[in-house]
């Protein structure tokens, strides 16, 4: 299987797509008459295009339904599907990419050595978290993407790719680096009060009992809501949340 990726030299955007015979799909392409962003300035600059391939011995166009798994909603990115089974158009997803891509074309910023790993803009995570915020998949749905029907079944990594995946989310590259105690997203606030009416503010759980020298798990149990210390190092202390009601 022959994957492709047509970069246009003079915007930076590019079509990932795959075929078993990559001449006939490049001039399938060239002679398009579709008025899908992609064929409009492949005919209106074709010598613009820089055209990269790369071979496997696959049956399959699984390399092409990786990459689209991972560019798809980079704004530089012409498909408009992220699934490479499906023809284009231009509703319900695909319109709301569109207009991410125009509202944050000029926000645009290149990753750090360039490549294939644009990844997605910050506000397009914050604009896909909000619009997913409570909604559930009906049944229907669910059985849609389930099993083989799933654009990823079947889809193996190899090493180099399982290897240059953790590379990218290793360390200061991995998005919640550094972001301990308060600073996790998932952290609560903790007030630990001594029997004198002293207190001690922790910004995690995980802090406080670093701390204090308590396991995690007798933690969770001092937490919980009219849980009283009779006996013990810490008797007739009190643990609880910041945000807690009783607090």
């Amino acid at each position: 299987m022959d994957t492709y990726r047509a970069t246009n030299t003079l915007n930076g955007k590019f079509y990932i797509g795959s075929s078993v015979n990559f001449e006939r799909r490049k001039r399938e392409h060239l002679s398009s008459k579709e008025n899908y962003p992609f064929y409009k300035d492949l005919r209106k600059n074709p010598e613009a295009f820089v055209w990269e391939i790369y071979t496997d011995d696959l049956d399959t166009n699984e390399h092409e339904v990786r990459l689209l798994r991972e560019f798809y909603f980079d704004v530089k990115c012409y498909n408009l599907n992220p699934c490479a089974e499906r023809p284009p158009d231009l509703t319900g997803r695909t319109r709301w990419k569109n207009e991410l891509m125009q509202e944050e074309r000029s926000c645009y910023k290149k990753p750090k050595g360039g490549g294939w790993e644009p990844g997605r803009l910050q506000k397009t995570n914050k604009k896909i978290s909000v619009a997913n915020t409570g909604k559930t998949r009906t049944e229907a749905q669910k059985q849609a993407r389930s099993g083989e029907k799933n654009w990823n079944y079947g889809v193996r990594h190899t090493e180099a790719q399982k290897k240059a995946k953790s590379k990218r989310m290793s360390g200061e590259n991995n998005p919640q680096y550094g972001r301990t105690g308060a600073l996790h997203r998932s952290s609560k606030a903790i007030i630990a009060i001594e029997p004198d009416g002293t207190q001690r503010h922790y910004g995690s759980g995980c802090e406080a009992a670093r701390e204090l020298g308590i396991p995690r798990g007798s933690l969770c149990r001092y937490l919980k809501p009219g849980h009283v210390l009779t006996k013990g190092d810490f008797k007739d202390w009190q643990f609880l949340y910041k945000n807690s009601e009783n607090f």
